[in-house]
């Protein structure tokens, strides 16, 4: 029972100094303006992940746990991806971005959440 009381207090002081969940929203579009949908748009650090799915109007808010939660302050890479989750493997994907927005290695795309902020995004078509 002691360990537990220990190791319960340790949790506490621990957390206290976690950065708290920040809300982030936005909107992606194609350079003439048209919304991009029906993509996850992901916020990647090298140990937290985030994402959002885009709207009909190509608005997304973040989801960490519970849905438009958010997400703790720094700074991310924004990818995108597909919301599907699984597929016959004869399923020929359409992509609705330009494949090097598919990846956090080559999306090029980055920001800083310091507290609620909205990101928007332009990106290219396929």
């Amino acid at each position: 029972m002691r360990i537990f009381t220990v190791f319960l207090l340790f949790f506490v002081l621990f957390c206290s100094g976690c950065n708290k969940l920040v809300t982030v929203s936005g909107k992606v579009t194609y350079p003439d303006g048209t919304p991009v949908t029906g993509n996850n748009v992901i916020f990647t650090t090298e140990t937290y992940e985030a994402r959002g799915l885009l709207k009909e109007d190509g608005t997304y808010l973040l989801t960490s746990i519970k849905p438009g939660d958010g997400v703790p302050s720094g700074i991310y890479t924004v990818y995108f991806d597909n919301p599907v989750l699984s597929l016959p493997p004869d399923f020929k994907m359409k992509r609705i971005v330009n494949e090097k927005y598919c990846s956090p290695s080559t999306s090029g795309l980055t920001c800083e959440v310091k507290g609620k902020t909205e990101f928007n995004f332009t990106v290219e078509k396929p």
